[in-house]
């Protein structure tokens, strides 16, 4: 099944839903592009790691008090 039809179907269930569907499903969306939001952070965390783009606990502090 494609994008567009999968799409058009949650539609319909969130119309057919009840009040704690629509909520639990919210719920469950949101988690889930939360959590993939943070795996993208997470490699390419990773990714500068291995190019070597890292900072030292000093740069990192320097920065930080740069902030006040």
């Amino acid at each position: 099944m494609n994008t567009s039809l999968l799409k058009e179907e949650l539609h319909q269930l969130i119309e057919k839903g009840d009040e704690s569907f629509v909520k639990n499903f919210y719920k469950l969306a949101k988690l889930y592009l939360q959590k993939s939001e943070m795996d993208k952070m997470i490699m390419d965390g990773e990714a500068d790691i291995k190019a070597g783009r890292i900072y030292s606990s000093e740069e990192m502090k320097d920065f930080i008090d740069s902030w006040n």
